[in-house]
């Protein structure tokens, strides 16, 4: 049965050291590195395509490669988050020793946010669609089932969606992290629940909204690089593939901040079982929805 105990809370700063920055300089300048190498280095030849498309394929398997993993750190930031306020509706406790590693994943949002923008705004204003071929110009002349979608899939209306939904999310994000450093900052006793209230109401309109963007929003990005194909569960996939790559990245985290020292007596070994049981509970789910993808597909 769990309990509560009062626990005397200590200033604590992360000290980002000389040898961290370095070996995360260097891991910039490979992963840098490496895709002005992938671009210099990729030659196809494809039989059927005109020379003007064959001089875009590099640039859009650039565009490609940055977009899919930018939004899967924005995922991530996404739904650690979302871990966060699930927590907070439910009124569980046990989360709050590690909620500001939840708060500080999610602070990658923003960039997140801006690199996934600016690749769909290259691809759709500057590479004439680039790698959503559903823009591509005449595409619709030739094409029947694009046609279909174009009061969905068209320039105009898919920027605006990508815009509000990822601009809504990173909105809620900061507003969660404010009322939470506020709340320390400022509450004056067990009975002081102004900033808990506040979170807590606001906790309710980010899932609610999140819940209906999320699913446009995979589309969107994600889905809709191949118009021609679509599945029902790709949401649900996608939801799981960030779900448990945030509580991955959250006792990773956490791990290393109890290995340097920081978190004691606040972060317990139970702490770390819990979120070891959430992490082995969603992967079965991700699992579970990663076969039932495949089945969908296979069986088509």
């Amino acid at each position: 049965m769990g309990h509560a105990t009062a626990i005397q809370l200590k200033e604590e700063k992360f000290v980002f050291t000389d040898k961290a920055k370095r070996f995360s300089y260097i891991l910039m300048g490979v992963g840098l590195l490496l895709a002005i190498v992938g671009y210099f280095t990729y030659h196809p030849s494809i039989e059927g395509l005109t020379e003007e498309q064959l001089h875009h394929l590099p640039i859009k398997r650039l565009l490609g490669s940055i977009l899919f993993n930018g939004y899967f750190f924005f995922l991530i930031g996404s739904l650690a988050i979302i871990f966060l306020v699930i927590n907070q509706l439910s009124n569980a406790g046990w989360y709050v020793s590690f909620r500001r590693v939840l708060e500080a994943i999610s602070e990658f949002m923003p960039y997140g946010a801006i690199i996934v923008f600016l690749v769909v705004f290259l691809s759709l204003y500057v590479f004439h669609g680039g790698i959503y071929h559903w823009a591509h110009d005449g595409v619709t002349d030739i094409d029947p089932l694009l046609a279909k979608k174009t009061w969905y899939l068209n320039k105009t209306f898919f920027t605006l969606r990508v815009a509000l939904f990822s601009g809504f999310w990173v909105w809620a994000a900061s507003m969660v992290r404010k009322y939470s450093r506020l709340e320390d900052k400022h509450s004056t006793g067990l009975t002081d629940t102004t900033y808990f209230d506040k979170t807590y109401r606001l906790s309710a309109l980010f899932m609610f909204v999140f819940g209906f963007t999320f699913s446009m929003y995979a589309w969107d990005i994600a889905m809709s690089v191949d118009a021609h194909w679509y599945s029902t569960i790709f949401t649900i996939y996608n939801f799981a593939t960030g779900w448990i790559s945030a509580v991955t990245v959250c006792y990773l985290l956490t791990w290393y901040l109890r290995k340097n020292g920081y978190l004691e007596g606040i972060v317990s070994d139970e702490h770390m079982q819990d979120l070891g049981k959430w992490m082995f509970a969603l992967s079965m789910f991700w699992s579970y929805m990663w076969v039932a993808q495949f089945l969908l597909i296979w069986y088509s």
